[in-house]
């Protein structure tokens, strides 16, 4: 029998990426870096402290780096085979997960629960999420017998999600600065840090984990999904010579 090689499934048209798509994204940067200047000018004394700016710039310069891979869509969308489709899938994917991680942000920061709950709650989250990249990833994969089209999907959720969750995060700190306080009082991590100004930390301690995530979520949604996604591609593959021998 001839070796049978798959036709990719071309996404369809409908799945271009609307033009609101960026601006409003890079909307949502200049809103955080709006809060994060806000909390500057609010409590300068952040900057005084050992290592203080380094807390600030670590997001600003993910955003700028966030803000180019916005700028950048077209060029990947036009280089990547079922691109369109897959940007906007991920954003849809994004959106929910974005929820669900305020949804975690909420419980970590607002609500009072032992330790072992807080772990296992944000245990249980997290995986949610890495599912999520996965199963898109592998989705669009199947779709468009495309690996790197559902690595793309599974990325750029996680980009479209800490984007959003991230703003919450910040927003947090205007919005539950008292509550935030409190939490952060007991942090294992302020007492461990040797400051003694908990205001400067509970800003840096935000911002900084708002840095992490901007790193790390791209990258385990590249690996999550890339894995989905080829798994996807050998479960479409299989399907069309398994058609094709009967």
């Amino acid at each position: 029998m001839p070796t049978l090689t798959p036709t990719p499934i071309p996404v369809a048209q409908s799945g271009a990426q609307p033009r609101w798509l960026r601006p409003v994204l890079w909307g949502v940067m200049a809103l955080n870096l709006s809060l994060i200047a806000f909390q500057l000018v609010l409590y300068p004394a952040l900057l005084a402290m050992p290592d203080g700016w380094s807390f600030v710039l670590a997001p600003v310069v993910l955003l700028a780096i966030y803000a180019g891979v916005v700028l950048a869509l077209p060029i990947i969308v036009a280089h990547v085979s079922g691109g369109a489709g897959a940007l906007s899938v991920g954003t849809r994917v994004g959106l929910v997960a974005a929820v669900i991680e305020a949804l975690n942000i909420s419980l970590e920061s607002l609500v009072a629960m032992p330790q072992a709950v807080t772990a296992v709650v944000t245990g249980i989250f997290m995986l949610s999420a890495f599912a999520l990249w996965g199963t898109v990833g592998m989705l669009v994969a199947h779709r468009t017998r495309s690996v790197v089209s559902g690595a793309l999907a599974a990325v750029w959720s996680a980009i479209v999600m800490m984007l959003l969750a991230v703003t919450y995060g910040f927003a947090l700190l205007a919005l539950a600065w008292p509550r935030l306080a409190t939490f952060e009082a007991s942090d294992p991590d302020f007492l461990r840090s040797h400051w003694d100004d908990l205001h400067a930390f509970t800003i840096a301690n935000t911002f900084s984990n708002g840095a992490t995530h901007f790193v790390e979520a791209p990258l385990i949604a590249f690996v999550v999904g890339g894995l989905g996604a080829s798994i996807g591609k050998f479960l479409a593959t299989a399907r069309a010579v398994k058609a094709a021998a009967h």
